[in-house]
């Protein structure tokens, strides 16, 4: 048998493996921010159901897995149609990790963690861009270190990503940071190649039209299509910057809360360090680490990729308090990557191996 078909079996037999793994242990599932939501019959009637398609503005492709598994098993309970992609992500981690790294820390770092209760059948639909983001930063990183690598697959796994879940939009300071090298004391253009910036645009406009098609479809009745989105101004998203502000907010809410606090009140820092240590307990001390040392330009993109996803956190409002972590958990993505690579050894031994050859000769 070849390497590759080798490599293959020993792929798709760690998937299944996994994914029933999970899905025996989706009693162990974390209520999510709209886990009651999304299980309410009517609800779930609406936007789950034959014969219409849902197009979730925020999430559409995650979205879209739910149904397509509801119109596959008809009878089954809306608990295990939301399950069933979130212990199939579960898999996907799985292999993602392995095709990453074989080192043992690696995989500790990246499992001891909350964000492994998205795999556990949970009832929202975080998995798989959880997954879609950790592939974005790891790609993007193997293409800051190594400038024979095209650029492409990194903006097409982000495109991916955003598809999954607008979060990950936040990402673009990451992979804009690819376009550019510090050379002669001045910031330059890395040279591309036309066919490599090309595609770069086609997948920017592939993820553009995924939002622009279904609202044109909608507008004009033309298929099962309806579109929901999440209801409020995007005042009620951003975390309130005095008490008045607050005030403010509450007065007019649409979502309602459980959780107010005001920027960088007490509160807010004591659910910040919440989530930071439940979801990637390593994250900031190991961005700080990285940091400290000499800095190429995969230590750049990791840290701009982990700083990107930390402002977006510290600025957005967890309207559910702690059930919000299934969101929160995208932050953690760059972060336990970072972690995982610096204190497993990938990142000295790849970037090692990159001066050996001559990929990464000028530093940010």
């Amino acid at each position: 048998m070849s390497p590759r078909w080798r490599h293959l079996l020993i792929g798709l037999a760690l998937f299944a493996l996994v994914s029933a793994l999970c899905w025996s242990l989706r009693g162990l599932r974390m209520e999510g921010g709209d886990t009651e939501l999304f299980l309410r019959p009517d609800w779930y009637t609406t936007f789950v159901c034959p014969p219409t398609w849902t197009f979730f503005f925020r999430e559409p492709l995650s979205f879209f897995a739910p149904q397509i598994v509801e119109r596959l098993t008809h009878d089954w309970p809306p608990e295990d149609v939301y399950a069933l992609p979130s212990c199939l992500a579960g898999g996907l981690f799985a292999v993602t990790l392995l095709v990453i790294s074989r080192r043992p820390l690696l995989w500790a770092i990246m499992l001891c963690n909350a964000t492994v209760f998205l795999f556990l059948g949970h009832i929202e639909n975080y998995a798989l861009a959880y997954v879609m983001a950790v592939i974005t930063v790891m790609v993007g990183w193997r293409c800051a270190i190594d400038r024979r690598r095209r650029l492409w697959p990194v903006v097409a796994c982000w495109c991916l990503a955003i598809g999954f879940h607008q979060v990950t939009a936040f990402l673009a300071p990451a992979a804009l940071a690819l376009l550019l090298e510090r050379r002669d004391g001045r910031w330059r253009m890395i040279p591309r190649s036309r066919g490599d910036l090309e595609i770069c645009l086609l997948c920017l406009i592939a993820v553009a039209l995924l939002f622009v098609i279904p609202s044109l479809l909608m507008a004009r009745d033309i298929g099962p299509v309806i579109i929901y989105g999440s209801s409020g101004s995007i005042w009620e998203f951003l975390t309130p910057l005095s008490e008045a502000h607050d005030d403010w907010i509450t007065e007019h809410s649409v979502m309602g809360s459980w959780a107010r606090y005001t920027m960088l009140s007490a509160k807010h820092w004591r659910q910040m360090l919440l989530f930071q240590a439940a979801l990637c307990p390593l994250g900031l001390i190991s961005l700080a680490a990285m940091l400290a040392r000499r800095r190429g330009r995969g230590e750049a993109f990791l840290g701009i990729a982990c700083g990107s996803m930390l402002l977006w956190s510290f600025v957005w409002h967890p309207h559910m308090g702690w059930n919000d972590f299934d969101l929160w958990s995208l932050m953690a993505a760059p972060m336990n990557l970072t972690a995982a690579l610096l204190w497993s050894g990938e990142l000295t031994r790849e970037r090692t191996s990159a001066e050996a050859v001559g990929k990464e000769p000028h530093t940010t």
